[in-house]
């Protein structure tokens, strides 16, 4: 059972609210707390298997002799959350049960479960007779836990992977990304989740970024989506440009600002024809012209008469090589 008071004076109290809570076995409340948003929050010992859990709670059924739960009601006495937690033999809250500002539950007590649910563990190894504390977030869950991310080329194109070690209400990651040329991060695709889950996950995903992209160091990221819309960003991870890493040669462009001409001073490795493009903000190629080249450094020069002021990408290959720089246009 649980009792709510309102105190509407310095000497009288009243019932605010008042609920039962439990099944048809044996259930002990050991602990009530409130968080930061004046939701009630109640730890306790149950040998129910019928406790009243919430749909896509943590933990489900009863996983032993007696188990944890939590419960959340808001500040009328309406349920938001319910779960079990403990695992194959005895767990039970003692130490109490606290909220921080972020609304973050945290309970402790002991359990003589081997198997007792551990995620991001001080110490993961069973002794024997072993105290526990559980940190829950504001919906009763403990959050995606993201064990490793990474992306590196493959070709023309980049691999990212990305495992995790648990999963709560995991709706779906979408995959970000950004470059200096298109700063605004973009989603790439998306991939469902695993919803709720213990295990490790692995996925993969092979991205193809625009080839004007290939010549900027990529950026990319996470957006996990819970089913209720609570979407957290992972930490992000980069590759170095494909020009970065082939080192074909070196680009100086001048004068920045360039107004009607701007000169491009070059050395390719392999001489031979060379193909000129810039490059808008937006990706369109608003200049393409051919050259033949040396392997020693070459000038050229460009009009720039016709281009609106802004900031460009220039790239030059010569079908083994490429090399790129910036360009910024300024008309008078």
């Amino acid at each position: 059972m649980v009792v709510v008071f309102r105190r509407q004076s310095a000497s009288t109290m009243s019932v605010g609210w008042s609920t039962y809570l439990g099944g048809t076995d044996g259930d002990v409340a050991r602990g009530v707390t409130f968080d930061a948003a004046g939701n009630v929050i109640v730890a306790g010992i149950t040998t129910s298997t019928d406790f009243p859990v919430s749909w896509g709670a943590f933990q489900t059924t009863l996983g032993g002799a007696h188990d944890c739960f939590i419960t959340k009601y808001n500040s009328q006495g309406h349920s938001q959350w319910s779960t079990y937690y403990g695992g194959s033999y005895s767990d039970q809250p003692i130490a109490g049960i606290s909220a921080d500002g972020s609304n973050t539950v945290y309970i402790g007590g002991e359990t003589g479960s081997q198997n007792f649910p551990l995620f991001s563990p001080w110490r993961s190894w069973w002794v024997g007779g072993e105290a526990f504390i559980v940190a829950l977030d504001q919906f009763g869950a403990i959050p995606v836990e993201l064990s490793s991310l990474s992306a590196e080329w493959a070709g023309n194109q980049v691999m990212i992977e990305w495992s995790t070690a648990t999963e709560t209400n995991n709706y779906a990651f979408a995959l970000e990304r950004s470059s200096p040329l298109f700063p605004t991060w973009r989603e790439i695709t998306l991939i469902p989740g695993a919803g709720t889950s213990t295990t490790s996950h692995h996925y993969v995903y092979v991205d193809q970024p625009p080839v004007e992209s290939q010549f900027e160091r990529l950026t990319y990221r996470l957006r996990q989506i819970d089913f209720d819309g609570t979407e957290t960003l992972s930490h992000e991870v980069t590759v170095e440009s494909t020009a970065s890493r082939s080192t074909p040669g070196i680009l100086r462009i001048y004068p920045q600002p360039a107004h009607n001409i701007v000169t491009l001073h070059c050395s390719m490795i392999l001489a031979g024809e060379i193909t000129v493009r810039i490059h808008d903000l937006v990706g369109r190629v608003v200049h393409t012209s051919r050259r033949m080249a040396g392997n020693s450094y070459n000038t050229m020069a460009i009009s720039t008469h016709d281009l609106p002021s802004g900031y460009y990408l220039v790239t030059m290959t010569n079908g083994k090589q490429q090399i790129t720089g910036r360009l910024q246009i300024s008309h008078p």
